[in-house]
């Protein structure tokens, strides 16, 4: 009869039912049904057996094939398909989580993909990015703390190292020479007012803390000022600059 499989099973149709009962698959049981409804006789040929079981002819013949090579063991055997490469491979990752340990950080995925296009060539989606970044690096947007645009981050920690902070902090009252005469305690300060730039979250790796730089606009001005807190009067002044000669003339 054309079309009539020739492969010989060597397992029973006892072993071969004991192995039905054992799998936990559907795909498992549907390749030792195969060689099951063979080995009875319910069935001829592979065009026959791949009706049964709900699989094309050819799945069927592969199927077989590993039998024949392997037996049992090759028959149940599943190659994984390696599917398609990552857009961004293991070498571009290691490199961007190395940006991503940076303080800095990104202000956005899309600044990543931007990153990604110019220094390594690729062209990622904003999904694959957010997906990578977020959930696979466990990077994520972060509120930076503000520092000058001046900040040396090597200085400050060098600072923290050597910098010595006094235990206690004592206060000095200068009695007044003539008791009839009253002595009003002001105190006095002074401030900075203008506008620095506007900054967004940034993305950094998981423990990093990002660092946002601020450039002030250098229209600003400062305001020197007096309150004494007993009765909360107060003075105020406005300077260009804070300097000797302004401070003289306050």
């Amino acid at each position: 009869m054309a079309g009539v499989t020739k492969v010989e099973i060597k397992e029973s149709v006892e072993e071969l039912h004991e192995l039905l009962l054992k799998q936990k698959t559907a795909s498992s049981f549907e390749r030792i049904q195969a060689l099951y409804l063979l080995k009875i006789g319910q069935v001829k040929t592979i065009q026959d057996v791949a009706v049964v079981v709900g699989r094309a002819r050819v799945t069927v013949q592969r199927w077989l094939k590993n039998y024949q090579e392997s037996g049992i063991k090759g028959l149940l055997t599943t190659l994984k398909s390696p599917g398609r490469p990552a857009i961004i491979s293991l070498q571009v990752r290691e490199q961007l989580d190395k940006e991503l340990q940076e303080s800095e950080g990104f202000k956005s995925y899309e600044e990543i993909r931007t990153w990604l296009k110019a220094v390594e060539g690729i062209e990622a989606s904003y999904k694959v990015v957010h997906d990578t970044v977020r959930y696979q690096m466990k990077a994520k947007l972060k509120v930076p703390r503000a520092v000058g645009i001046k900040y040396d981050s090597e200085a400050e920690s060098e600072f923290k190292k050597t910098a010595t902070i006094p235990r206690s902090n004592k206060k000095h009252v200068i009695a007044p020479v003539d008791r009839q005469k009253t002595m009003r305690y002001w105190c006095g300060d002074e401030s900075r007012v203008g506008l620095k730039t506007e900054a967004g979250r940034l993305i950094t790796k998981k423990g990093v803390k990002p660092i946002g730089i601020m450039q002030w606009k250098r229209d600003n001005f400062y305001l020197y000022g007096l309150v004494e807190p007993l009765t909360g009067e107060y003075f105020i002044w406005e300077f260009s600059h804070l300097n000797t000669a302004c401070f003289n003339i306050f």
